[in-house]
């Protein structure tokens, strides 16, 4: 027996050895286990990104399942469960845009599992309150039967999620979504969600920015400051570009800023009201620019008065107009009190229950014979009753003040 062949079968025992180590170590098996927890964590952001940046929700799928399957070998108790739970609140929100209404349902059931099981671990936990909250309204919001069953549940859990943790921004942010999304009758209301939005702290995650923006955009929206919420939304969109609900409201406000700026009035002839006038007119309001021809005609003095003129609004409170005039004075009946070129310009306000109006106006008075005139008026408000009919294209407005009708139709 040649002397080498022992010397090469140690040889080979011992690069056998060393092979099998390696491959142990490569399935999780030695000293260096797979860190799967982690390693879902980067899967689901690379799944949320492809849904809510890419806009494709197949993949979005693909990499939440190879996430799931993370997840569910993680050591951690309530890190698998949370996080589970993280990924079937996701899945729930891609098959709910699909239309797919019985696999979100589905999901948001998993999502709501999950996250009681990571209660059970630990009941303090900010993050999984505020996850089965979440999963609570998203499932409910739109079923008025389970709504009233649910969403109170929805709102304590959100409440003591933001209250456990102050530092917990996402949990404040879910709040406002709540007080945003919910009916006033359970616990809805703008106002707050407005407050709490207004003072959350810039974040490093670029989706809880995106929803702090669109959801403080939607707050200004329904307090009808216009411009802040376009500019929220604008803000939101930057960040998720298709995002199709952002776009929407979006869409819409600016819908609504179009209408305001365009609107054509006219005031028909009305029967006489006061001081045995019939009255008439027509607008046309673009913007802040309002030019307008009205016309009266007294049946007893037989006498015709009109304006032709522009109106300038700066503000609610200040307007300015100028135009050809000829109008009366229902002191001085059968003179002409004004005609002529001139102008005037407004300044309003309000204190208490008192509301005053000071006037700057110029033009010659055929009573006073001034060219030049400033007055303050004021009185004590009163409810006017009105009725408000509308539509996309048009809008009818009833008014019944004091002295007399006045009817208003709005194209």
């Amino acid at each position: 027996m040649p002397k080498y062949i022992p010397a090469l079968t140690v040889l080979l025992f011992f690069f056998m050895g060393l092979a099998g180590r390696v491959a142990g170590a490569g399935e999780g098996g030695g000293s260096e286990p797979i860190d799967r927890l982690n390693l879902g964590m980067e899967k689901y952001y690379a799944a949320q990104d492809f849904f809510y940046r890419q806009r494709d929700p197949d993949k979005a799928v693909e990499l939440l399942e190879a996430a799931e399957e993370l997840f569910g070998g993680a050591e951690d108790d309530y890190a698998r469960s949370y996080w589970l739970g993280r990924a079937a609140f996701l899945k729930a929100r891609i098959k709910t845009e699909e239309g797919k209404e019985e696999e979100a349902t589905e999901a948001f059931l998993q999502c709501e599992a999950a996250a009681r099981s990571a209660l059970a671990c630990d009941r303090g936990a900010s993050e999984a309150l505020r996850l089965l909250g979440e999963a609570l309204v998203e499932r409910n919001k739109n079923d008025s039967a389970f709504a009233w069953a649910y969403l109170p549940q929805a709102f304590l859990l959100l409440e003591k999620a933001a209250v456990l943790d102050r530092e917990n921004r996402a949990a404040r942010s879910a709040l406002a979504g709540y007080y945003l999304e919910a009916p006033s009758l359970l616990g809805g209301n703008p106002k707050k969600a407005l407050a709490i939005l207004e003072n959350l702290p810039a974040s490093e995650d670029r989706h809880e920015e995106f929803l702090a923006a669109s959801r403080l955009g939607k707050a200004y929206a329904l307090e009808s400051r216009k411009e802040e919420a376009a500019a929220l939304l604008t803000r939101a969109l930057a960040i998720y570009p298709e995002d199709p609900q952002v776009r929407e409201e979006l869409r819409r406000l600016r819908a609504e800023e179009e209408v305001q700026n365009f609107r054509l009035s006219f005031y028909p002839i009305l029967p006489p009201a006061d001081g045995l006038v019939l009255d008439g007119g027509v607008m046309v309001e673009y913007g802040g620019f309002s030019p307008y021809l009205s016309g009266s005609y007294d049946l007893v003095e037989q006498l015709v008065y009109y304006s032709l003129a522009t109106r300038l609004t700066l503000s609610p409170a200040a307007t300015a107009e100028v135009g050809y005039f000829r109008q009366y004075a229902s002191r001085h009946p059968g003179y002409q009190y004004r005609e002529g070129a001139g102008g005037r310009a407004l300044l309003a306000g309000r204190v208490g229950e008192v509301s005053w109006r000071l006037i700057f106006s110029t033009g010659k008075s055929a009573v006073t014979g001034r060219r030049r005139s400033t007055s303050l008026r004021y009185r004590r408000l009163r409810r006017n009753p009105f009725m408000r009919i509308g539509g996309k294209r048009w809008v009818f407005i009833l008014r019944s003040p004091p002295a007399g009708w006045r009817r208003r139709i709005i194209i």
